[in-house]
């Protein structure tokens, strides 16, 4: 009871002038909390707006996709057996004015059936429907363009423009088209005409790289997924690349996450100094471990503060390490072979994985964020990332206090010539080494299936 007083005391003594003191400690804390909340609600709230305008993005509810090689029959009766089908056929070319050889610029064609776009609308300058600026008569055919093209060649309305081995008459002008965004990254501008215009050009030949797109609205109730697993049953060769509307813009989803991780990183170190408490003890755990591992290692004995380190507070250090990457490992292994679990990523593979392995160890380090490729929104996640919060919290202070409470009641012994050094850049150095040579040994062979595999994979061309 006297130790007890004596510690309040003291602690009445430091609060003297208020909490001043604190104020760094306060800043930091609501900072960091902010920061962090700040950036989750932002990523979800981007990610879920991007679900919610999907159809529109995508063009349809699935959009099929191959390169050189369009549907066959047999593929085409399976795509219409679904609902409504627009095909789009894109690939680069070089436009010129056939007035000025030396006016040439590159070119985004863009091919389309009489059905596109199947959502939204195409708003052309002047107003006119889509099929009457890009039909063909016996001469030439029509075709629609941006702004741009205009500037490059120095052409207008009206004028002609080779392409291949035909010639077009700009007809309007492109001022709004819907599924533009998907398109991502373009090197030239968009020109836009009818299928049977760009078999006229000669541009459909071997080697020629043309990516063919079918964009799909069910007429049903059908799922994406539904049609997904029906489209893997029956073409398990085809070569597809399926998007749908949950997620229209896969690299959009992924820069997403990535900037959610990167920012949510930054907002973490406004937290150092206010988690100072929780840091130190588990940075004193692994200062007892590397005493003991240096200990055996020189045959001197593991002394820390005066003090032996004995096998009841190596068990104890133990139990401390190994709480967080079983809470961390376990919660991810159940999401990863559960349908509830695996239903809420909207990216496949290693990347899936990495998502489920950062939800976790964020609900056991931190105060728990996700990509914004996880909808940890679900009953699933909202309980199991729950308990890993809590059990981040609260359990591993058991073996910490246990350790303390071992430690005080030992006698302080002088150091000797057998005594290991606990000060010098040598057991920075060795502290350093075990913390890494520990989160390896832990946490490497999941990493090594979720985000060293996708950054191998994505080096060879494959993204997920």
């Amino acid at each position: 009871m006297s130790a007890l007083k004596l510690a309040i005391r003291f602690a009445g003594r430091e609060l003297r002038s208020g909490l001043a003191g604190f104020r760094i400690f306060l800043a930091s804390l609501t900072l960091g909390v902010a920061a962090v909340a700040g950036v989750g609600s932002l990523g979800q709230a981007f990610l879920v707006g991007l679900s919610e305008k999907g159809q529109v993005l995508l063009g349809g509810d699935v959009r099929m996709e191959r390169q050189s090689q369009p549907a066959d029959d047999q593929e085409r009766a399976f795509m219409a057996g679904f609902g409504s089908v627009a095909e789009i056929a894109t690939l680069r070319s070089m436009a010129s004015d056939p007035r000025k050889a030396e006016s040439r610029a590159l070119v985004e064609m863009k091919a389309v059936d009489p059905l596109y776009p199947l959502v939204g609308q195409m708003e052309l300058m002047p107003a006119m429907p889509l099929g009457a600026a890009l039909a063909c008569d016996q001469k030439q055919c029509g075709m629609a363009v941006e702004d741009a093209l205009l500037a490059r060649l120095d052409v207008r309305l009206g004028d002609v423009v080779h392409i291949g081995d035909a010639d077009f008459v700009i007809r309007a002008r492109i001022v709004s088209e819907p599924d533009r965004v998907i398109g991502g990254f373009s090197l030239g501008p968009r020109v836009m005409v009818s299928h049977d215009a760009l078999k006229r050009a000669g541009l459909i030949v071997e080697g020629s790289f043309i990516s063919y797109s079918y964009k799909i609205v069910f007429s049903g109730e059908t799922s994406p997924q539904a049609f997904r697993a029906a489209e893997q049953s029956a073409f398990p060769n085809g070569r597809w690349e399926i998007n749908d509307r949950t997620n229209a813009i896969p690299r959009v989803t992924r820069f997403v996450d990535q900037a959610t991780m990167f920012l949510t990183l930054i907002a973490l170190t406004a937290l150092i100094v206010g988690g100072v408490g929780a840091g130190l003890y588990g940075m004193l755990v692994f200062v007892l471990l590397t005493v003991f591992i240096a200990g055996l290692m020189v045959g001197r004995t593991p002394e820390y503060l005066g003090k032996k380190i004995e096998a009841r507070e190596m068990k104890l250090a133990m139990l401390y390490v190994l709480i967080f990457p079983l809470l961390i490992l376990s919660f991810s292994a159940w999401a990863a072979v559960v349908p509830y679990g695996t239903s809420s990523l909207a990216n496949p593979g290693p990347h899936g994985l990495s998502e489920v392995l950062y939800a976790f160890a964020s609900g056991a380090g931190n105060n728990g964020s996700a990509f914004a490729g996880l909808n940890a929104n679900t009953r699933f996640y909202n309980l199991a990332l729950g308990f890993d919060m809590l059990a981040g919290r609260f359990l591993m202070i058991v073996p910490a206090l246990g350790i303390a409470g071992s430690m005080v009641d030992k006698k302080v012994i002088p150091a000797g010539p057998g005594t290991f050094p606990t000060t010098g850049a040598l057991f920075v150095a060795l502290l350093v080494a075990v913390v890494l040579i520990v989160g390896a040994l832990t946490f490497f062979p999941a990493l090594s299936l979720g985000p060293l595999v996708e950054h191998f994979a994505g080096r060879a061309g494959r993204l997920f």
